[in-house]
């Protein structure tokens, strides 16, 4: 091992990751970097609070080397310290050209494991419609998102969430009516009762199966004139 050149958030590309308009697209990686990939973590370079992230890794269609790119923070996770003892590695982290000037590192080990335990939460903003239709902001919930959301001494139960957003109802969700294969009987005391299946050749609900041929041996065409 090494000298020491200084320590870095080290964290992974999330097995699956969700793009597109309202989250819908889900890929296994990104498209640069494998599912499960190590990234070295830069601090936050724009002031946006760590919402997009310069990081340091192994492009998925390249041998070797390390190229450095921009990626949302919300396609990675099991943020950590590590040091960096590889001067190609410190190299890439250090080049010029990043976005609005010269690239910041951590200033040390302390800074970096603060902000990585941060991170770590993995925190959703939560929001929900007022009675007027406004949108309330609710803070922050964990990834994936909890069923209900006690705050105010209100309950907010889950209505939507994607890789963005997480989206609470005071209204409780709706109870699935039961499916087609129960029914009332009338004039039975509302009782539920199963429906009887009235034999293969009229249930529609069952596929018809071919039969199989058993210890006939494969099935041969027989000449004509026969």
């Amino acid at each position: 091992m090494g000298e020491l050149l200084g320590f870095c958030v080290v964290a992974n590309v999330r097995r699956e990751t969700a793009s597109g308009e309202g989250g819908l697209v889900i890929r296994r990686g990104l498209r640069h970097f494998s599912g499960g990939t190590k990234l070295w973590v830069l601090p936050p370079q724009w002031g946006d609070g760590g919402t997009d992230l310069l990081v340091a890794g192994r492009h998925r269609g390249r041998r070797g080397g390390y190229v450095r790119m921009v990626v949302p923070r919300r396609h990675m996770e099991n943020f950590r310290v590590r040091g960096i003892y590889d001067p190609a590695l410190m190299r890439v982290l250090t080049a010029p050209g990043a976005p609005g000037g010269e690239v910041r590192l951590w200033e040390g080990r302390e800074e970096a494991e603060k902000v990585a335990a941060w991170w770590s939460t993995a925190v959703l903003p939560a929001r929900t419609c007022g009675a007027e239709g406004h949108p309330h902001d609710l803070g922050g919930v964990s990834d994936p998102p909890p069923l209900e959301l006690r705050k105010d001494g209100r309950v907010y139960y889950l209505a939507h969430f994607n890789a963005s957003r997480a989206v609470y109802s005071l209204l409780p969700p709706p109870v699935e009516a039961p499916g087609d294969r129960y029914r009332r009987r009338e004039g039975g005391g509302g009782r539920v009762v199963r429906r009887r299946c009235r034999g293969r050749s009229r249930c529609r609900s069952r596929p018809r199966r071919a039969r199989r041929r058993r210890g006939r041996g494969p099935r041969r065409c027989r000449p004509p004139g026969r």
